[in-house]
């Protein structure tokens, strides 16, 4: 007969800056479940909102290990601090996100001979379009983990039929989300951030929190907007998580607008009180699978802001037209702009797409679901 009974867990993360409110959430989930917790973070030594949030937050271990990725030796270094905090908290298991932490926390819990190397898997196929380098690297991850955590249905998919990896290895997780967090935003709080970004009130304001690389399809969204401001030309569009690899082309695009109808926004602790300053959400990504998740999808419906989206990732799996968002084709500016006009135009749309969006979020995406799903996985068994 088994006796499941808690673990002592590494979560082992990298080049977290901002706050990345769902390590909170899973690090205080499971001590409350009765887990001892240890959050690693492999980080270049700079001060970060993470780092001071994670530091304080009663009954869980937090240590920085500092790493620039320079060198082979220095990574070996790295590796070696981090097996040998592994050996000191006598971890049980470890459960890695991202390049640099999943490189050096598998290495390390492996010699440090941790019974599960879980990695949590945040890609599909973007490393196959433009970054092919790395596609080796998650083959590497796949071979030293124990087990993996896919986030999405497309995760499951790219890990079994184009990186072959055994379905038995494979657990399947959504991320989750405290939804009370969305819930009785002060005023004083969407005032603060409308005069912190100088966000106008009483107009529609179009929001968008992406990346500017390529898969994220911004420059389709600023066609949109362009489009948009001939029949609302007071309209404003907010661009969050400004940066990445197409800045200058989505900046080129920018200057194309007129001056004032448009800010960006490098990082925003509060998206909370920065998602009630939207009329409408945007998220288009190129493709159904290019998204590994997309978490902004469910925090725009947690928000119960009404969406113009395409379905990539994690939206796959519930999101339907005209039910609980208006989705558009691919790399299609011209549908965003029909799709954000529509809801401009028939503001009576609104409440049947987001009281549908917060019921199937909540019912497939809570903390809770979400946390039990990782103590079962995270659990230690005596035969």
């Amino acid at each position: 007969m088994n006796n499941i009974t808690t673990s002592r867990v590494a979560v082992i993360t990298s080049c977290l800056k901002g706050r990345t409110i769902a390590f909170e959430w899973i690090a205080t989930g499971l001590r409350e479940l009765g887990f001892q917790v240890l959050v690693l973070n492999i980080d270049n030594g700079q001060p970060s909102a993470f780092e001071d949030y994670m530091s304080k937050l009663e009954g869980v271990q937090y240590k920085k290990v500092q790493y620039e990725g320079r060198s082979k030796a220095e990574t070996l270094k790295v590796i070696l601090k981090v097996y040998r905090e592994l050996r000191k908290f006598k971890a049980d298991v470890i459960n890695t996100h991202y390049v640099d932490a999943n490189l050096v926390g598998l290495l390390a819990g492996k010699m440090a001979g941790v019974r599960k190397r879980i990695y949590t898997r945040h890609t599909t196929t973007q490393h196959y379009r433009f970054e092919s380098h790395k596609v080796n690297v998650n083959k590497l991850f796949n071979k030293i983990s124990t087990h993996i955590i896919a986030i999405s249905d497309v995760v499951e998919s790219v890990l079994q039929y184009i990186e072959h990896v055994p379905a038995t290895k494979i657990i399947k997780i959504h991320h989750g989300f405290d939804f009370t967090k969305f819930q009785n935003i002060s005023l004083s709080r969407i005032e603060s951030i409308r005069r912190k970004y100088g966000i106008p009130d009483g107009v529609p304001v179009i929001g968008a929190i992406s990346r500017f690389d390529e898969w994220k399809g911004v420059e389709y969204i600023v066609e949109g907007f362009k489009n948009l401001l001939r029949d609302f030309p007071n309209a404003f569009l907010v661009l969050a998580n400004a940066g990445g690899v197409r800045y200058n082309v989505i900046k080129d695009l920018l200057s194309e607008l007129p001056d004032k109808s448009y800010c960006e926004i490098k990082y925003e602790n509060d998206v909370f009180a920065l998602l009630k300053t939207f009329t409408v959400f945007v998220h288009v990504p190129i493709d159904h699978e290019i998204e590994a998740y997309g978490q902004v999808y469910i925090e725009a419906m947690a928000a119960s802001v009404p969406m113009v989206c395409t379905l990539s990732g994690v939206a796959n799996e519930y999101i339907k037209d005209g039910e609980n968002a208006i989705v558009v084709n691919y790399k299609d500016a011209g549908g965003i702009y029909q799709g954000v006009k529509k809801l401009i135009q028939y503001p009576e749309l609104i409440p049947l797409l987001t009281t549908n969006a917060q019921r199937d979020i909540q019912a497939r995406f809570s903390k809770d679901i979400m946390i039990n799903k990782l103590s079962k996985a995270f659990s230690k068994k005596d035969d």
